[in-house]
């Protein structure tokens, strides 16, 4: 018995190291950080006709952003009002003119997380009911490697493609204070990159929406359980020379409260406390950050029963707003009420 469990306890050891040998390569982080592979609910799909999705016929156009070598998939859907002012049914996905959407209503700049892409059900239902709820448009982006977009994602290469839609968004007419940029888990990270980009350029949002955020990869990957159980990095957590080495080969460190002092704009956060992917205490610690670099910070906040709490502070002169929800799962965006805050904040509605 004694020699079983000892072989039981060397086998363990080998599978653990070799587990967290594996997370360190380059390659296999990217695809485990991205889930962009076709394996990671990214079947191939036709993405020409968006009406197969869900959306309303001629409601949204397909669009090809970037300049080779990467090529960007993405979707314009235009905002209800707009929408209605089309001849039903529509002749074709062309009689869609952006730039009248785009002077009609505010935009959405849609930056989705981890997995698939565009088309997975549950976005396509969150961006058909920004459209309606909110009337507003959305430009739903792929970033390189995602969906039919061409290339590998990296850290800087998701970022070059925010920003590429956020231009294109301009080069069609749009103004910055009329753009509010939305980003859902890991598409937060995304957002924050860009919002502190455009603000070190004097560019101006209307503000920016972090959806089931998270604080940072390193914070995700000493939370990340094995078989749904195991702290990964628990039996090393109490030697600092190997946290320091497995923090070194972190190939994509995004570090979104690293971000908080140069994010000036109009911020709501939303978090459901029974999310089962990235706790809600992610949203908690970038709210403490922006608290800590506030002077003299004054919170109200409002519960609302059987919901959540709405908490409302002023940093810098613009409003910041967590939402915490008892429910929401994941996919706290597809909330009537959290939408909602979003339309009254950003004068959506």
């Amino acid at each position: 018995m004694l020699l079983l469990s000892a072989k039981w306890l060397v086998s363990s050891v080998a599978v653990y190291v070799v587990v967290l040998a594996a997370v360190t390569i380059p390659f296999l982080q990217t695809h485990l950080v991205f889930g962009h592979h076709p394996g990671f609910f990214a079947t191939p799909t036709d993405f020409t006709r968006p009406e197969v999705f869900g959306i309303a016929p001629g409601k949204a156009i397909n669009l090809n952003l970037g300049t080779p070598p990467t090529q960007l998939g993405a979707w314009f859907i235009a905002s209800d009002s707009y929408h209605r002012t089309l001849p039903f049914p529509p002749v074709d996905n062309t009689t869609l003119d952006v730039r009248a959407a785009l002077e009609l209503r505010p935009t959405i700049l849609f930056l989705h997380g981890k997995d698939g892409h565009r088309a997975r059900h549950f976005r396509v239902l969150l961006c058909s009911a920004l459209t309606s709820r909110l009337d507003v448009n959305v430009l739903a982006l792929d970033y390189r490697g995602f969906g039919d977009s061409t290339g590998t994602p990296s850290l800087a290469g998701v970022a070059e493609d925010a920003r590429t839609a956020f231009d294109w968004l301009l080069w069609q007419g749009a103004v910055p204070r009329d753009v509010l940029i939305l980003g859902t888990s890991l598409g937060t990270n995304f957002a924050a990159l860009l919002a502190a980009s455009l603000g070190a350029e004097g560019i101006r949002p209307r503000g920016m929406v972090l959806l089931s955020p998270f604080a940072s990869m390193r914070r995700v990957m000493y939370e990340t359980k094995l078989f749904g159980f195991v702290p990964l990095l628990w039996p090393v957590a109490g030697m600092p020379f190997v946290t320091r080495l497995i923090d070194s080969f972190i190939a994509h460190p995004f570090n979104t409260v690293g971000l908080v002092p140069q994010l000036d704009l109009p911020i709501l956060i939303a978090h459901a406390e029974d999310d089962p992917i990235v706790s809600h205490t992610h949203a908690d610690e970038l709210w403490d950050t922006f608290l800590s670099s506030t002077s003299k910070p004054s919170v109200a906040v409002q519960e609302i029963p059987y919901w959540g709490t709405i908490s409302t502070l002023q940093r810098k002169g613009e409003e910041m707003v967590l939402i915490k929800t008892h429910q929401g799962g994941h996919g706290v965006g597809s909330l009537e009420g959290v939408q909602d805050a979003i339309g009254r904040m950003f004068g959506l509605v």
